[in-house]
């Protein structure tokens, strides 16, 4: 088990800055969330507070968690926010559409368990992460965006004064993912104007990450590129959180990847805790993704014809959740990777055989998609849903009817059911709208090229 330097260690009120909210009265309202109750009425709760003992924690954690003997420097107050985020853990992570099995949740609470001793702003974070999601559960979020989004643009701030002051692995590790998920939260509450830039910001810590973990190498030696299925199969999300953001605002931007990948390497035997089971995407389209992005910009090795094969071939593996899972859920499961399937290969079509959006296979799978999306059962919960940026918008790039471009705008802007994706569609709106009365006005056909035309004059990226 990796502990973290001391420069990440507890600090149980945030440094201040210009320009923030009462940092004392903010981190005192931070704490008050921490009490034994498991909802509250109100938010933040009024109720008394009530100091637990650094040991209480063990008496909420699983038999399988293990504390370390070393963390007695921790304050009650980091103890109570461990003990709080431990004891609701299975509670927030129930809110995703597809549910983690029991072995999964086994690994991932310890894997949680460790980074909270790790790091003050780790702790607040994910205590800031869990009320959030609750908060959107019930239906609140929009009573607390303000003070939320107070809470997250001080941890960035102080995140950021960090930022660079060392090469330490372990700690670069830590900021790395705290950054992904602020910027993940930020993204819940307002959009993804800045996720992108901001994606670009920390893509040397994530290979700084990667290259010193050799359980994240696909040779005994050093890397040159990035393993694409070492990492995505791996336990750390945060690695594949940054993958599955760079390959998308990718093909969105039609920009170059931000990191080299390895991609010789299609799947590993054993994905139980990989990435794939939070959106529904296997591995291996995510690797075809890659491979089609760094295709488009020249630098690919895979012929297109090659990537076209593995994807109409491409076959639905048993998966070990099934077994845990109800029927609606492995149905969705295999509907949602064959949407998948389609997106890839229509954006093949458009991206690297020069097709226009009238081409057969291009409309076929457009048609595709848009059947698939509508039978996949709506969740109950606005914090779950299925994460189908990729498909609207694939489908929006080519869609020649206003019924298609309005189902599609209707979707890329609905933020109860959008606000979970790790790449909100909204932003990209006005560049389809730019797209559908420029070069496709009437239904007539596009091509890619246009679609990066509209790209460019509506949504520039700063060098």
């Amino acid at each position: 088990m990796v502990y973290i330097a001391s420069d990440v260690s507890d600090q149980s009120t945030p440094s201040s800055s210009s320009g923030s909210p009462d940092l004392r009265c903010d981190a005192a309202s931070i704490e008050s969330m921490c009490n034994a109750d498991p909802v509250y009425d109100t938010f933040p709760p009024s109720n008394q507070l009530v100091l637990a003992q650094p040991q209480s924690v063990v008496g909420h954690v699983s038999p399988d968690m293990r504390i370390s003997p070393s963390i007695s420097h921790l304050s009650p107050d980091s103890w109570r926010m461990i003990n709080y985020i431990m004891t609701h853990f299975d509670r927030v992570y129930s809110l995703t559409y597809f549910k983690p099995i029991q072995l999964q949740l086994v690994k991932y609470r310890q894997t949680m368990l460790e980074r909270l001793q790790s790091s003050s702003i780790t702790r607040r974070i994910k205590l800031i992460s869990f009320k959030l999601h609750e908060a959107i559960a019930k239906g609140d979020d929009w009573r607390y965006q303000d003070i939320f989004t107070q809470w997250l643009n001080q941890f960035e701030n102080e995140l950021c004064s960090r930022w660079g002051s060392t090469t330490v692995p372990q700690t670069v590790q830590v900021r790395f993912m705290e950054a992904l998920e602020i910027s993940y939260l930020k993204t819940m509450l307002l959009g993804n104007e800045n996720s992108y830039p901001f994606l670009r910001f920390t893509a040397p810590a994530f290979l700084q990450t990667v290259y010193s973990d050799r359980t994240l190498w696909a040779t005994d030696h050093p890397p040159t590129a990035v393993s694409m299925a070492h990492v995505l199969s791996s336990p750390r999300c945060e690695l594949g959180t940054f993958i599955v953001m760079d390959t998308l605002y990718s093909m969105a931007y039609s920009l170059p990847q931000l990191v080299e990948y390895d991609t010789s390497v299609t799947s590993l035997p054993d994905e139980l805790y990989g990435y794939s089971w939070a959106h529904g995407c296997p591995t291996e389209f995510q690797i075809a993704l890659a491979e089609i992005n760094a295709r488009r910009d020249g630098t690919g090795t895979r012929d297109w014809r090659v990537i076209e094969h593995s994807l109409l071939t491409w076959q639905s593996r048993p998966s070990p959740r099934e077994a845990e899972w109800e029927s609606w859920m492995v149905v969705a499961w295999l509907a949602v990777q064959e949407s998948w399937r389609h997106a890839l290969l229509a954006y093949l079509y458009m991206a690297l055989c020069g097709a226009s959006s009238d081409d057969p296979r291009v409309q076929g799978s457009v048609k595709q998609i848009l059947r698939i999306v509508k039978t996949v059962k709506k969740p109950e919960r606005p914090v779950a849903s299925i994460h189908f940026f990729a498909q609207y918008f694939i489908a929006g790039v080519c869609a020649r009817t206003e019924a298609q471009r309005t189902l599609v705008r209707d979707k890329l802007t609905n933020m109860p059911e959008s606000r979970n994706w790790l790449v909100h569609g909204n932003i990209f709106v006005p560049v389809l709208e730019h797209l559908w009365t420029g070069a496709g006005a009437g239904g007539r056909p596009v091509k890619w090229e246009d679609y990066v035309f509209s790209r460019e004059r509506v949504l520039p990226v700063p060098v």
